[in-house]
């Protein structure tokens, strides 16, 4: 099965598993679960820790080889998919969720 992680869940995947419930970890560790998290999660990652409203454990290179060696794999995103969103959020002076 395939899974989309979304930037928490990614997180607490990587350095607080205990935030996870048991049966998802369970499912994340089964051989046949597919990990997918978006670029855009590392991009968000990224930018809280440079605003200071989130703290890592470890850069986040590091967080990005480990769970690539993990078998976590990196969704890129399109041209269509940076137009669809700008287009989304035109009208938005900030992202709130930043």
């Amino acid at each position: 099965m395939k899974v989309l992680l979304d930037t928490n869940a990614f997180i607490w995947w990587d350095s607080e598993p205990q935030q996870l419930s048991n049966e998802i970890v369970e499912f994340l560790l089964q051989p046949d679960t597919v990990k997918f998290v978006s670029v855009v999660s590392l991009w968000e990652i990224q930018i809280k820790s440079q605003l200071g409203k989130l703290t890592l454990n470890q850069p986040l290179e590091k967080i990005y080889h480990s769970q690539s060696q993990n078998g976590v794999i990196i969704k890129p995103t399109s041209s269509v998919d940076g137009v669809s969103s700008f287009i989304a959020i035109k009208s938005f002076r900030a992202i709130p969720a930043i």
